[in-house]
């Protein structure tokens, strides 16, 4: 009888239970969020993308809803869609929060401060900007292959950062870290509409620049591939290069399939200057007529012009970024913060009005390692 009783207590100690279960039919999986600015007076105009869970075969193919409130907080936007429907919202599907520029303007920290406390959203998902037109009518918009549009957008910010370079992949959780490091600015993608005949989609377009946690402006795909590129986390893409001058400028999109990149910093007697050194590995695929890669000489000849031309590009492009938005994204001074310690202290609390002012110098190395199967081009008798 003992043994007995002890069996019985040691499978009720291994088994577990849920606390806080509710019916699979009771809930609604959220696959989106989006926050615009509020109308009559509120704050925020919360979106959510609605994914209910079939209770019947009929509803297994049935379309994603979108579901609108607006409040002063976000939490009173989520009690007002609760209130609208009869089911339990479940964040833990959530795959995208999208924030409209306007909102972004004023600030993200009090639009995360919620999401970030709640148990039941996982803190991967991805966070966009959305120009143009209202976030929440970007839930809207058409998808090209997958019904759920929020799932969608996500799938385009994760393979445009891989394959294309030219807007990060900011999950939650790093967002939080980067507006909590030293010296470190965020940039996030910014997603725009299209139009393609009749249809309208979305697109991935630009990146958003922030100064701290508010939106101050935005930069080209091309400087975001060269952002993602000095801040390393671009992988295997293709640039496109113009090489050449007026009736001879063409355009060349090698991909680069290898790079280094080193920083580093220096006190001088006109300030702090940064020494930035690239080493990338080029591969042409595709090479115009006016091009001739088919010997050491020529390849040697190119490599020089491309090494100038990059070295010109990555240059203009931070120069451009510092002048005109006087923003560090590119972590000059988180780089300060952890290489020399010491000179941090002395500028640390003075360096958004620092970062304008400092040099730096460009050096960009290129190697073409190959220029594919083809010994030389097309030749058109």
């Amino acid at each position: 009888m003992k043994k007995l009783i002890l069996i019985l207590l040691i499978s009720c100690i291994s088994l577990c239970g849920c606390w806080n279960y509710t019916e699979i039919e009771d809930d609604s999986l959220v696959s989106g969020i989006a926050v615009d600015p509020g109308e009559n007076g509120y704050a925020y105009k919360l979106s959510l993308e609605i994914i209910n869970t079939p209770s019947s075969e009929k509803a297994e193919n049935q379309e994603p809803k979108i579901l609108t409130e607006n409040g002063n907080t976000i939490l009173e936007c989520l009690s007002q869609v609760l209130n609208d429907t009869s089911r339990v919202l479940f964040l833990s599907h959530c795959k995208i929060f999208l924030i409209n520029e306007e909102v972004a303007k004023d600030g993200i920290q009090p639009l995360l401060d919620v999401f970030l406390r709640k148990h039941d959203l996982r803190l991967d998902i991805d966070i966009a900007i959305v120009r143009g037109i209202q976030a929440g009518e970007l839930l809207k918009l058409k998808s090209v292959i997958d019904p759920i549009r929020a799932y969608e957008i996500s799938r385009t910010i994760q393979d445009s950062s891989k394959y294309l370079g030219c807007a990060p992949r900011i999950p939650f959780w790093k967002l939080v870290n980067i507006l909590s490091e030293e010296g470190q600015q965020l940039v996030l993608p910014v997603f725009e509409k299209t139009e393609e005949s009749t249809d309208e989609s979305f697109a991935l377009k630009e990146c958003a620049i922030f100064q701290g946690d508010r939106l101050c402006g935005f930069m080209s795909s091309a400087d975001g591939q060269l952002y993602m590129l000095l801040t390393k986390q671009l992988k295997e893409t293709v640039l496109n290069i113009p090489v050449g001058e007026g009736d001879q400028k063409i355009v060349l999109s090698p991909e680069i399939l290898d790079y280094t990149v080193e920083i580093h910093p220096e006190e001088t007697e006109n300030g702090i200057c940064f020494e930035i050194q690239i080493q990338s590995d080029f591969v042409f695929e595709e090479i115009p007529p006016e091009i001739e890669l088919n010997n050491q000489k020529n390849i040697k000849k190119m490599e020089e012009q491309l090494t100038e031309v990059c070295s010109q590009m990555m240059f203009r492009s931070i120069k451009f970024i510092q002048s005109e938005y006087q923003t560090d994204i590119y972590g000059f001074g988180n780089l300060l913060y952890r290489k020399e310690n010491r000179l941090w202290k002395e500028v640390g609390s003075d360096w958004a009005k620092i970062f304008p002012t400092i040099t730096f110098t460009v050096d960009w190395t290129v190697k073409i390692i190959t220029n594919g199967y083809a010994n030389g081009n097309i030749q058109v008798k």
